[in-house]
């Protein structure tokens, strides 16, 4: 399953010309988004953290499902599309045990189904 949506993942990548890539992760050394941040990250420090993104550097290995990171210092982080991954995985749960109409929220990742109570699409 995990595999899946790192094919997923790097698809979107590829179809954005890489302005989706779960590589971003290796980022998340240099930026805090907590209010902690007194100062900027130094200029080499910025380029050495986008120097480890890059979807390519991700290798997949669909016969023996494994994930190679090209790069020292590489990150996956599935911040962007995991919830809504999940989100589509509870609905297929929830509509294979026969719930006919729902809606997930999955912090702002919205899945809906079904009708409305009067039959209304």
């Amino acid at each position: 399953e995990l595999f899946s949506l790192l094919k997923r993942a790097i698809k979107i990548s590829e179809i954005t010309d890489g302005a989706f890539d779960i590589s971003y992760a290796s980022m998340d050394r240099i930026w805090k988004f907590d209010g902690s941040m007194k100062e900027m990250p130094s200029e080499e420090e910025i380029k050495a953290s986008v120097s480890k993104v890059g979807f390519k550097n991700i290798l997949l290995d669909e016969k023996n499902s494994t994930v190679f990171l090209k790069n020292s210092g590489m990150k996956i982080g599935f911040g962007a599309i995991g919830k809504g991954y999940a989100a589509d995985m509870a609905k297929d749960v929830l509509l294979s045990k026969g719930v006919s109409g729902g809606i997930i929220n999955a912090s702002g990742d919205m899945n809906t189904w079904g009708k409305q109570p009067d039959g209304r699409e």
